[in-house]
């Protein structure tokens, strides 16, 4: 990837993120890059992107602007290269906590859902979201997909209703987890 490219790229990574508003693995970045901009980058090269702003970062310091870093993994704050997150966020919505995952893929498979439905709209092909959003949907408890879905394996992309009960699953799921006494 040369100098420009890499800019595009960096830019379209660092957009994600805020619209996403929670770590991203350099696998669902590539994805995503993919959907939105058309650009193919795999999740190798998303992660040189990052060394790049370190790089920058540790030539200018303070005044680098906003750079993509990697997650940081608690109770030691230890960087995980695998989540990337942006440098003006707070520490809190940085951090790479296994231990809340399911709450953080529940909220990327909504926010996936919105998207695959905009492209629906628009008579877009969400072909492009098809493998992630398949992982993602696994995140929803067993008997909660059955009731809603079926015995469905995979939910198709191309299918709004289909789509529309998976955002609501994953919402109503998500919210479950953020507050964990309002059942």
């Amino acid at each position: 990837m040369d100098e420009r490219e890499s800019a595009v790229v960096r830019e379209s990574v660092l957009a994600l993120l805020q619209e996403f508003c929670c770590p991203l693995s350099t696998a669902e970045l590539s994805v995503l890059v993919r959907a939105r901009d058309g650009l193919e980058v795999s999740p190798g090269e998303i992660e040189e992107l990052v060394e790049l702003d370190k790089r920058e970062f540790d030539a200018v310091g303070d005044g680098a602007g906003v750079w993509l870093c990697p997650g940081p993994e608690p109770p030691d704050l230890y960087p995980d290269t695998d989540f990337l997150t942006r440098s003006d966020w707070p520490l809190p919505i940085r951090l790479v906590d296994f231990t809340s995952e399911t709450k953080r893929r529940l909220w990327l498979l909504r926010m996936l859902a919105d998207q695959v439905l905009v492209r629906l709209g628009e008579r877009g092909d969400p072909a492009v979201f098809g493998e992630l959003f398949a992982d993602l949907v696994s995140t929803l408890p067993a008997e909660t997909r059955s009731s809603r879905l079926g015995q469905a394996v995979r939910v198709d992309v191309t299918d709004e209703d289909r789509v529309e009960a998976v955002r609501e699953l994953a919402e109503d799921e998500y919210a479950l987890l953020a507050n964990p006494g309002a059942e």
